[in-house]
């Protein structure tokens, strides 16, 4: 690929993700294929970078996960992450009684410096944590994916 394939990227990630998610309805801070309006003057996106996944929990407290990177803001501290960097997510106790709290999930990237993420638990969860999975188990086979097909479906 000599481009980057964000439009692939948001159809087959969406798509997956969808198959995983419930209730979408009652998430509290967690948003499918948007960045929550307050996030949209926090971040730039590159031209054809979409948005996948977005938690707002307040101005010091959300991430954006897109078609190309994460970037997330924890309190003082704030970080771009390129998903293919990423070594091993830890999502701690995420269903927590299945209730939407917030919780932190370290990811560790592939040079051992670990980050946190404040993320929705409860159902909410299953959009990050499958956004997580997408990197590991679709991104590998994209070109094999049948795009128009999928892109009826979400």
């Amino acid at each position: 690929m000599t481009e980057w394939p964000h439009e692939a990227i948001y159809i087959a990630a969406t798509w997956y993700i969808r198959q995983h998610c419930m209730r979408e309805v009652e998430w509290r801070y967690t948003c499918l294929q948007i960045a929550h309006e307050p996030l949209q003057s926090l971040i730039s996106l590159e031209p054809d970078e979409l948005p996948i996944v977005s938690c707002f929990i307040d101005t010091d407290s959300w991430f954006v996960m897109t078609s190309k990177r994460i970037e997330i803001s924890n309190k003082d501290r704030r970080d771009t992450v390129i998903p293919l960097e990423i070594k091993s997510w830890d999502w701690g106790d995420f269903k927590a009684g299945m209730e939407p709290k917030i919780g932190a999930a370290t990811l560790t990237l592939n040079d051992g410096t670990s980050l946190s993420l404040p993320y929705e638990t409860g159902y909410a969860s299953m959009a990050p944590i499958h956004y997580e999975m997408f990197w590991s188990v679709k991104y590998p086979a994209l070109d094999k994916l049948d795009l128009e097909r999928i892109r009826t479906m979400i």
